[in-house]
Parts: C-alpha cells; sequence; structure tokens
C-alpha cells in the first residue's frame, strides 16, 4: 500500500489545533460529502498564498464535510480536520466548515503540499493568519533565541494599526465574512523582544486582541503569547493576527449584527486608534 503524510487537525474554542501522522490514506468517513468552497475560501486562499508565499490553485483541492462524530470515529477522538495527499482532498467536520484560523490552516497543508507543520511556515511566515496550537506547535520546535544584539522593547513603542477586510462588511459580500487584522511593528532598525504584561494567572500573557464597541456595548478577545516567537521582532518587522467575524453567526463564533462599530486591536494590551466600521445586512 502507498504511505502518505495526512494532516489532522482538532478544534477548541473555535481555533483548530494540529497533529499530523504518518499512514495510509483513509477511507472517507461515512456519509461525507463533496462540497464546492463558498465565496470566502477565495479571500482565505489568497491570504494564505500570501503569507506562506507559495501560489497554487483552490480550484484543485476537494473538499467534503462531515459530521463530527463520524471523523471522530475513523480519526480518532478531537480531530476535527484533515490533509491528505491523495487527490489534494480536506476533510472537515461541517460545524467548522467556515472557521477561518482552521480552514486556513488546512489550506496551507494543500499550498506547500506536505503533511507536518514547520515553523517557517506555521509560526513563523503564517503566524496569526493559520492557527497551530499545542501539538502543532510541539511539531514545530521551539524557536530560535532572539539576537545578541536584540533590545527589549515596550508594547507602547510599536507601530499599532488594524485594517478590516472588506472595508464595509455586509451579508452579500463572502457570505457575511469579514475579518480584522491587526498589525504591531517594531519602528527599529534593529530587532527586538518585546516585554509583555504578566497576565495575572497561570497563562502566558496577552499578545493580540481586538474590541469591537456599539452603542449597546462591546466584546473583545486577547490572545495568548502560547508561542514565544510572538515577542520576537526582526528589523522593521511587522506581526499580525487575523480574527474572523460573521455577520448573524453565533456570538461564540465571534458573530456580528448590522451596525455601526468601532474596532480596535491591540498588543501587549496597549491599543490602536479605533476605526469606524458600518456592517450591513
Amino acid at each position: 500500500m502507498t504511505r502518505r503524510w495526512i494532516c489532522c487537525c482538532v478544534v477548541a474554542a473555535t481555533v483548530g489545533l494540529g497533529a499530523c501522522r504518518f499512514l495510509t490514506d483513509p477511507e472517507l468517513p461515512n456519509g461525507a460529502l463533496r462540497f464546492s468552497p463558498p465565496g470566502v475560501y477565495d479571500l482565505w486562499w489568497q491570504m494564505t498564498e500570501s503569507c506562506a508565499g507559495v501560489r497554487g490553485s483552490l480550484a484543485n483541492v476537494k473538499w467534503y464535510r462531515a459530521a463530527v462524530k463520524d471523523i471522530h470515529k475513523q480519526e480518532g477522538s478531537g480531530i476535527d480536520a484533515y490533509w491528505s495527499p491523495d487527490g489534494n482532498r480536506i476533510v472537515i467536520a461541517s460545524e467548522y466548515s467556515e472557521s477561518g484560523l482552521l480552514v486556513r490552516h488546512e489550506m496551507l497543508h494543500a499550498l506547500v503540499g506536505a503533511g507536518g507543520h514547520s515553523r517557517k511556515f506555521f509560526l513563523d511566515r503564517c503566524a496569526g493568519v493559520v492557527n497551530c496550537e499545542r501539538s502543532c506547535r510541539v511539531e514545530a520546535g521551539p524557536p530560535g533565541s532572539p539576537p545578541a544584539n536584540a533590545v527589549m522593547l515596550l508594547a507602547e513603542q510599536l507601530e499599532l494599526s488594524v485594517v478590516v477586510t472588506p472595508p464595509t462588511p455586509s451579508s452579500a459580500q463572502y457570505g457575511g465574512h469579514f475579518n480584522l487584522t491587526v498589525f504591531a511593528r517594531n519602528p527599529l532598525s534593529k530587532p527586538a523582544v518585546v516585554m509583555l504584561r504578566p497576565s495575572g494567572d497561570a497563562g502566558p500573557p496577552a499578545s493580540f486582541s481586538f474590541r469591537m464597541a456599539h452603542e449597546l456595548g462591546w466584546s473583545e478577545r486577547d490572545e495568548r503569547a502560547d508561542d514565544p516567537a510572538v515577542k520576537y521582532f526582526r528589523a522593521g518587522e511587522s506581526k499580525r493576527f487575523v480574527f474572523d467575524f460573521l455577520i448573524g453567526g453565533p456570538r461564540e463564533t465571534y458573530g456580528v449584527t448590522p451596525g455601526v462599530y468601532e474596532m480596535s486591536g491591540a498588543y501587549g494590551l496597549v491599543w490602536s486608534a479605533p476605526i469606524p466600521v458600518t456592517v450591513m445586512q
């Protein structure tokens, strides 16, 4: 039998966690149905191409949805998506087929044409665009140490900015999906290590965050600096994190109702200036 790589991912709190194994290509899970990628996959594919520096054809990927229980039954508990080179196919749990970080993780596998989680692609080039947590980080290995000439930098010294894509989100575009990308840039001509405020608990400190304010209230979320490399900036380097939203979606998966918002981003709990965003029905 032919033995090839298969990459499997699990989801926790709507964020995918990766684990790849070397085994015979699996049969499709019971009830798996092929589907045409929705329009937002074009945007997510372009984002993944851009961060990876690799071009490919989304049309060459075969997409399948299956019930999460059927994927678990076949691939193991907790595995919610996987990429296989046999036919260049991605199988994803129906519940997570519109989860941007998870989908882009599998797209990255398809683009580079390899299983495994190299630090080069998953935690360097595409950090913040695709998820890479727990077993993905373990497989990628620890980051190198900052160079000896790196200086210590406060989060307040970084240049922060945010971009909303598309600029005026609406249900008529990308099926109501849009994203907020938070950028943090080292303005110095030398490498730097950013000092982050302690989290106040046993976990790592906050790295990237978003805040979305509305006349009826606000919501925000912090990402943790789970990978130390998120604090290491090369001279003039920008890092980013992509927060995905869905108009009319469930609140727990960043669902947003139409209205006028002020959106801002943070790094190390230092906030950018807010920008007005009108979310259309």
